[in-house]
């Protein structure tokens, strides 16, 4: 009779390859809440972050269990990111990105960003992120819906090691 490994050891083994991405995003100055939307089948995803054009954010990642961050790279531009705190079960980011070149969308339209994180012995995750950006003083708008804490990502390392696939995606 095969004997089977202890049920720790196959846990130990799955979170090897698996592990789970918090992006939040916050309003700065001042860590203002964002909002988002739920639209159906209308557009290609069914929520969508509500942002400010010529505004600046925070966009923080943490990682469980921990992982460590090469680049984020934000609608086509690199950020500046660091590393806020690691321990043995979660480590954690930030970063800041601008809207100004974020022209208010217009009505009936959804604009697709691309988060590219570099993760260092993991190789890419690529998350895409609906938006729908309101003239920077247009809050009756965007300051409207439920509120945007954060969306947690379950994601596993692919047999490609420059890889890595989104399994879920959650908002909270």
């Amino acid at each position: 009779m095969e004997e089977l490994p202890p049920t720790d050891a196959v846990d130990q083994e799955e979170m090897k390859h698996s592990f789970k991405v918090l992006l939040s995003m916050k309003k700065e100055p001042g860590g203002q809440p964002l909002f988002y939307k739920t639209d159906g089948q209308r557009f290609k995803r069914e929520k969508t972050i509500k942002l400010n054009s010529k505004c600046q954010y925070r966009m923080d990642l943490s990682f469980t269990p921990p992982r460590g961050v090469e680049s984020v790279n934000f609608n086509g531009g690199l950020l500046e990111v660091r590393e806020v705190t690691r321990d043995s079960t979660a480590s954690a980011y930030s970063s800041f990105f601008h809207t100004q070149d974020f022209d208010p969308t217009k009505k009936g339209q959804r604009r697709e960003v691309c988060v590219l994180i570099t993760l260092k012995d993991a190789g890419d995750l690529r998350l895409t992120i609906q938006l729908k950006c309101y003239d920077k003083d247009n809050v009756q708008h965007s300051e409207w819906g439920s509120n945007f804490h954060c969306i947690e990502y379950l994601c596993e390392e692919l047999a490609d090691p420059s890889a890595v696939e989104v399994v879920k995606e959650t908002f909270r």
